[in-house]
């Protein structure tokens, strides 16, 4: 139980590098685990020694993997990595978080898929920005649809992504009293395409 819940830790880590990694992108920021940063640049390209808040589902590592796999797999369809590429990284990935290694602290995991030669300097780059549009988009867009539903308002939705932008964990909100605890879980399972009722907590 204790090694899963390490490897669940090590792959949260990589898989957010994928999501956090640039000051235009806004992303997940309940991904992280509130230890000290691990494993990669965490939340943004650049935060290395910052505690982090985790959401509910960060032990279910299968949910990020399934995150992480929607993205590359956008970009697979979207021409900007080849199927090849899209084995590689995703073993390479894997196989870092079973052997619990770590990225190094002062860069992201594009960095570390170009040290490895998985893909280019040039790949990576596009991969990065493809993957922060798609990220922005989805915020956005999943925002307007909780409006729709009622669930917050303008001005709640307005905090979330500012939140989110300035890589502050969401929990702050239900503290300041911006948002309540129902809320912010509706909220964190439409951001992360997953049920309320998350399998994690059995």
């Amino acid at each position: 139980m204790k090694r899963n819940s390490l490897k669940a830790k090590i792959l949260t880590g990589i898989v957010t590098s994928f999501v956090f990694i640039s000051s235009s992108s806004i992303a997940f920021a309940e991904e992280m685990n509130k230890e000290k940063s691990m494993s990669v640049t965490e939340n943004s390209n650049e935060i290395v020694q910052k505690d982090n808040t985790r959401h509910h589902c960060n032990d279910d590592k299968e949910k990020h993997k399934d995150n992480m796999k929607y993205s590359l797999e956008s970009a697979m369809k979207d021409k900007i990595i080849t199927a090849e590429e899209y084995d590689k990284i995703m073993k390479h990935i894997s196989d870092k978080c079973d052997k619990k290694l770590e990225i190094n602290k002062n860069k992201d995991i594009y960095d570390d898929l170009v040290d490895n030669k998985i893909l280019s300097k040039d790949k990576a780059k596009d991969l990065k920005k493809y993957i922060g549009k798609n990220m922005k988009l989805k915020i956005d867009s999943t925002l307007d649809q909780l409006i729709k539903d009622g669930i917050i308002n303008k001005k709640e939705a307005k905090e979330v992504k500012k939140a989110i932008k300035e890589r502050k964990p969401l929990e702050e909100l239900i503290q300041k009293g911006i948002i309540t605890q129902e809320q912010y879980d509706k909220i964190i399972a439409k951001l992360h395409n997953h049920s309320e009722k998350c399998s994690c907590n059995e």
